[in-house]
């Protein structure tokens, strides 16, 4: 069985607010494909079956949010490589949320109200570049 790192259904299921709409629950997990997919860490086969929503994703058609909706909204084991996984038993499974949450802690009220647009893709693309730098020197 697959073990999950991210997934939209346990934020909806969770404490996720009544009001919010149901695709905030997709962004934490899209930048992180995102940042994944950029650096390697995603299984070809997977990358094969997304083609299609990350040109789309390039060319500014979709978001990272919606990307992560098209695989599934579920990052698991099988998706990544070997590397990814390491990061992802290392990091991803105790911190990422945590951290995700801390970083936009000041300017939203509500982590859910984080967009889903590329200057915060950015920024949690730089806080994981700056994050696996420190994980890799360990």
């Amino acid at each position: 069985m697959p073990h999950v790192y991210e997934s939209a259904r346990r934020h909806l299921d969770g404490d996720f607010p009544e009001h919010q709409s149901a695709s905030a629950a997709y962004t934490p997990g899209g930048f992180l494909l995102v940042w994944l997919l950029h650096n390697g860490m995603v299984n070809k086969a997977v990358s094969d079956r997304l083609h299609e929503a990350i040109a789309r994703l390039n060319a500014g058609q979709m978001t990272a949010g919606q990307l992560f909706e098209a695989a599934g909204g579920v990052l698991s084991s099988d998706m990544l490589t070997t590397t990814g996984n390491s990061f992802g038993l290392g990091y991803l499974d105790r911190f990422y949320f945590e951290d995700y949450t801390q970083l936009f802690d000041e300017q939203f009220d509500v982590i859910w109200d984080v967009d889903d647009n590329d200057e915060h893709l950015q920024i949690v693309c730089e806080m994981l570049d700056a994050i696996h730098d420190e994980f890799d020197d360990d």
